[in-house]
């Protein structure tokens, strides 16, 4: 029977039962529509009955779902898990910030490729070892090989060997091929007197390396750290 069948049938007895229940309690006038009124609501909420108990049962089924949703969330350690997630991150930026200063201050690594410092740096590259506090302290010594920012590109870092520190004096060749000894650095002599501050560098092939016979001296500041052992060598096969 469907909720129109329903509400028929509590109509039909809503109408019997008022004739009767108002002539055995006297009810008439003002009064009678009153009850009359209780009477229909009391049965459309009888017929409706059905609708309402399947909405009172999923209701009912939500409320269960969210109150067990709650209860398992609430049994969650939040503060802890928030309190160990913001100390893994505290100790990961602790972690960067010490290698950071590591490399840049103290001691770091440098991948150095090309032929300009064969046959000590491999063609197809070399990973070194660099430490940074010889170039800070200005102790260089003539021999060392240093890592240093390009005068040329400052975008670019270079290896090369350092052949004379400030007040030397050094002889060179532009072009040792030709064995061209007047070609100069800006019209330098073939024997230049190196600058205070600054050092003079030179790659160890000399026949294939830009260095101090093209771009002068260089100063302390460009050289980043001195190269004092190779860490492993890129072989490409």
């Amino acid at each position: 029977m469907n909720d129109r069948n329903l509400r028929s049938c509590a109509s039909r007895f809503v109408l019997t039962t008022r004739s009767k229940m108002m002539k055995n309690l006297g009810i008439n006038g003002k009064r009678s529509r009153i009850f009359t009124a209780a009477l229909f609501c009391s049965s459309s909420v009888s017929a409706a009955a059905p609708g309402y108990a399947l909405m009172a049962a999923a209701r009912g089924r939500i409320a269960a779902f969210l109150t067990d949703a709650a209860s398992r969330l609430s049994h969650i350690p939040w503060r802890s898990i928030g309190s160990d997630a913001l100390d893994r991150a505290s100790l990961v930026v602790k972690a960067a910030c010490f290698v950071h200063v590591v490399n840049t201050y103290i001691v770091g690594i440098a991948f150095v490729r090309g032929p300009s410092m064969l046959p000590t740096i491999n063609l197809t590259g070399d990973v070194v070892a660099v430490e940074r506090i010889t170039p800070r302290r200005g102790t260089v010594e003539v021999g060392d090989v240093v890592i240093l920012i390009s005068p040329e590109n400052p975008r670019k870092t270079v290896a090369k060997r350092v052949v004379g520190l400030q007040g030397d004096a050094v002889t060179f060749l532009v072009d040792p091929i030709h064995g061209n000894a007047t070609r100069t650095v800006a019209g330098l002599a073939d024997c230049y007197k190196v600058p205070m501050g600054h050092v003079w560098v030179q790659g160890d092939n000399i026949y294939s390396s830009r260095d101090s016979r093209q771009f002068g001296p260089v100063p302390y500041g460009l050289i980043q750290g001195r190269a004092f052992c190779k860490v492993f060598a890129i072989q490409i096969y």
